[in-house]
């Protein structure tokens, strides 16, 4: 009879232990969406790293095409996008609030349209268009997938 008691006892310490462990991850996992930080989709990382390789390629073509003033306005562009999709992928892998994500997806989206700002201004085709359209609507893509998360 004793060894059922401490059998149950047991039992009951396992039960508790079980339901406390699920009471705190619930808890966490509700503190997290109160905060915005909610685990985005693969496809999220993926479509980041694409920006990322597209972005850098272009960056490249600033070189062959001299050192205009316009030409050196895409590649401070470019850097600034850059930037922001590197803190938008750094801030998907960390779990980070949605809100930043998409500001610092929305800032990369800017300073693409920045750079064909800065030929149209000047009256010349910008040599950067299809590379800016194909990120631009990489972009559109990747607040597609993230909306259809939220």
């Amino acid at each position: 009879m004793a060894k059922q008691h401490i059998s149950l006892s047991l039992a009951f310490l396992a039960a508790a232990i079980i339901i406390q462990c699920a009471a705190q991850a619930t808890a966490g996992r509700e503190l997290q969406e109160a905060a915005g930080a909610t685990k985005l989709a693969p496809e999220v990382e993926l479509i980041l790293n694409e920006l990322i390789g597209i972005t850098e390629r272009a960056k490249e073509k600033v070189s062959f095409l001299g050192g205009s003033q316009m030409v050196q306005a895409c590649d401070k562009s470019y850097g600034s996008a850059l930037e922001s999709l590197n803190k938008a992928l750094n801030l998907v892998k960390a779990n980070g609030k949605k809100e930043d994500i998409k500001a610092s997806i929305d800032a990369a989206y800017n300073a693409y349209g920045d750079c064909d700002m800065v030929f149209a201004e000047s009256g010349r085709p910008s040599p950067f268009v299809p590379s800016n359209m194909n990120l631009k609507a990489l972009v559109a893509v990747f607040m597609d997938v993230e909306k259809k998360q939220a």
